[in-house]
């Protein structure tokens, strides 16, 4: 059997090493970071399950639909969702990393798609935020 996933906004954090800043995304989302990750020297995420999982630095940390976090190998995050636009410069910087690692493929890869859609998401952050008169 086979399925498609179904169209679902998620929010998502590419981790850096910096527990602060992911505190901050979580309690924006209106959760306690306490009860979803444990930070001693290397960030472990809990699972709905209840299971804990090592975070590597560079990796997408996806909230799901039922609230639950997970992490997400980033060549994975981009093969499988399409970002709804790009909020902020770390957000542009991720998706510039992905352009670099696409540039260069072939006219008949089946990438192209999200290649220049990472491209027009680009342009119209670039718009937004520094037009040019």
């Amino acid at each position: 059997m086979k399925a498609i996933k179904k169209p679902v906004e998620i929010d998502w954090f590419r981790w850096n090493n910096n527990p602060e800043e992911l505190g901050d995304w979580v309690d924006s989302l209106g959760d306690d970071p306490l009860e979803h990750f444990d930070y001693e020297g290397e960030l472990q995420v809990k699972t709905l399950e209840g299971s804990s999982y090592s975070v590597p630095i560079g990796y997408i940390i996806i909230r799901g639909v039922q609230g639950e976090y997970y992490p997400c190998e980033p060549i994975i995050f981009f093969k499988t969702y399409n970002m709804a636009k790009i909020e902020n410069y770390e957000e542009l910087q991720i998706v510039l990393d992905r352009i670099f690692v696409l540039f260069d493929i072939a006219e008949d890869d089946p990438r192209v798609e999200e290649l220049e859609m990472l491209c027009s998401l680009v342009e119209e952050y670039e718009d937004k935020n520094y037009p040019i008169s």
